[in-house]
C-alpha cells in the first residue's frame, strides 16, 4: 500500500504529509503472492508497469478536470 500511494503522490506532485495509521491490521506480514500460476492459466502478462498504468490513469483523470 506505501509504495501504491508513494507513486500516486509522485505522480501527483503531491508534497504534502501522508499519513498512514500503524494502529490498523496490516494483514498477512510474511505472505507474499506470486502471479505465476495466473500467468500460466490466463496466457497473458501486463505489458504495462503499475507505475506507467497509474501516471496514464492520472493524466487521463485530470483531463478536462
Amino acid at each position: 500500500m506505501r509504495h501504491l500511494v508513494m507513486t500516486l503522490t509522485r505522480q501527483l506532485h503531491y508534497s504534502g504529509p501522508v499519513e498512514f495509521d500503524l494502529s490498523k491490521p496490516t494483514g498477512h506480514r510474511r505472505r507474499q503472492f506470486s502471479t505465476e500460476r495466473l500467468d500460466r492459466a490466463l496466457g497473458w502478462t501486463p505489458s504495462t508497469p503499475l507505475a506507467d498504468g497509474l501516471e496514464r490513469m492520472v493524466d487521463w483523470a485530470l483531463q478536462d478536470g
